[in-house]
Order: structure tokens, then sequence, then C-alpha cells
């Protein structure tokens, strides 16, 4: 990732996904039918459109990065929304990348669907910089034994 400058090639890319099927129904079960079939075509609809804009990206050699949805079966709180706009929590500059968190309690574990992302982008040098996240029990515990990132 880089904004060195607005001519720059671009390298590498964060695109967002929505929810799959069975994580949606899981979601909203006590949505009516009706309102649910909606939502879920809606929804992969737009998944359809973000595979093109990646596979596209490909194409033309950019290293694009997808979150891991299966993060949510894992979370203890289910009242999240799927990982979708990073720009309002993670910014690149150069080799650096600041991961802040935004406010909307629905949104407060969203950076748990990249980290594989920033365990990658890490790997490659990039320096991470992350200010303090709502983490859950489970997650706690990990980072007290150890972890791919830290929270200064």
């Amino acid at each position: 990732m880089t904004v060195w400058n607005e001519y720059s090639k671009l390298k590498s890319v964060m695109i967002g996904k929505r929810f799959t099927e069975d994580i949606l129904r899981d979601r909203f079960k006590n949505t009516t039918k009706e309102k649910l079939d909606a939502i879920v075509k809606i929804n992969n609809e737009t998944n359809e459109d973000l595979d093109k804009i990646q596979l596209f990206l490909e194409q033309e050699g950019v290293r694009v990065y997808r979150p891991n949805l299966d993060v949510y079966w894992k979370l203890e709180d289910k009242n999240v929304t799927d990982p979708g706009a990073c720009r309002d929590w993670c910014f690149a500059y150069g080799d650096l990348i600041i991961q802040t968190q935004v406010s909307y309690h629905q949104r407060r574990f969203e950076y748990l669907f990249w980290e594989d992302t920033f365990v990658d982008l890490e790997k490659q040098g990039k320096i991470l910089i992350q200010f303090p996240q709502s983490l859950t029990r489970s997650q706690k515990k990990e980072r007290q034994f150890g972890s791919n990132l830290s929270i200064p």
C-alpha cells in the first residue's frame, strides 16, 4: 500500500466483503423471511460486484486483500456489521499503517476480519500502529500468551 504521490502505481488494496448467506441468516434470524430474502439477494449481488473488482485488479497485477469472514463465528458479540469500508479506521502512508477504531458499536470488532492481512503486511516490512481496541475475552487471553499483532 502506498500513497507516496498521486501517480504511483497501485500495488495493493483492501476490498471489503459482505457477509455470506449463512452468516446473514444467522445474524438476522429474527427478521421475516421476505425481508431476509431481499437482504440476501442484495448482499450476494454486492459480493459478486466486489469479486469482479478483485479479479480485474489482480489481472492488472495488484495484490488484493479481502477480510476473513469466518471470524464472525468466533466473535462472542454477533451484533457486528460485515467488513466493508476499512478506510474509516485504517490509514496507510508508505510503509506506515495506522489502525484506529470507529465509535460505532457494531463496527468495533471489524478490524478482526482483517488480522490475516495485517500479519501479511507486517511480514513485508510494513509498520503497523494500532490504537487501543475493544478485544473479546478470548482475544485478551490470546494476547497474554503472545500474538502476531501488538497493541501499544
